[in-house]
């Protein structure tokens, strides 16, 4: 039986993974797809958008995956994962390439094929699609300091761009703290008013 392996966080899952995991399928008769876990992405990006258990039986629901596995690694490659599971053939769609890839070697010594540009390059992006959602509530608390006037002057920019102005402070904080730390201005800015009426 031939062992076909792909790889990934699939964080979220879109339709270049499933055209991937289509045509990867078609260079053997079984595929394994080794996913990269909450920890790893914690790592590469700072954030999970779905947990493991969740992105692992969105997985194992498609027809074309056979089996879907935790990458054992902790250096952000599947080279031990690889190396355990000893594949007739390791496939990458989106940009990856065997000039990018760290699984090189491994892929080389154990003699697995690599194939690449599975699935008809990258058409989608989960970074893309997550981008999207953070550029949406970023744009929904600047819309919320515009109609409370709590954006200093030197920001009162169009939507689109200034976002790029403030995400450094955002990604810091939650919407919450940032309506406690506007509260709290709000408060002391009464409370200096207030005095200087009874001066």
């Amino acid at each position: 039986m031939k062992i076909v392996v792909t790889s990934g966080g699939f964080d979220p899952v879109h339709v270049g993974h499933i055209r991937c995991f289509k045509e990867a399928k078609k260079h053997g008769d079984r595929l394994v797809v080794i996913l990269n876990t909450d920890e790893f992405l914690l790592r590469k990006k700072g954030f999970v958008f779905m947990p493991f258990h969740e992105r692992k039986e969105l997985l194992e629901s498609f027809g074309c995956v056979d089996e879907v596995i935790p990458c054992i690694d902790e250096d952000q490659t599947v080279c031990k994962t690889l190396e355990m599971l000893k594949p007739h053939v390791f496939v990458k769609g989106g940009d990856r390439t065997i000039g990018n890839i760290p699984e090189r070697e491994i892929c080389e010594r154990h003699n697995i094929a690599m194939v690449f540009d599975v699935g008809g390059g990258k058409v989608q992006s989960s970074s893309w699609l997550t981008g999207r959602l953070k550029d949406h509530f970023e744009n929904q608390v600047i819309d919320r300091l515009h109609q409370e006037g709590h954006l200093p002057k030197h920001l009162q920019l169009k939507k689109e761009i200034a976002p790029s102005l403030i995400v450094p402070k955002m990604e810091k904080k939650t919407e919450k703290k940032v309506k406690i730390t506007l509260k709290k201005k709000t408060a002391k800015k009464a409370v200096v008013q207030k005095k200087g009426k009874k001066k």
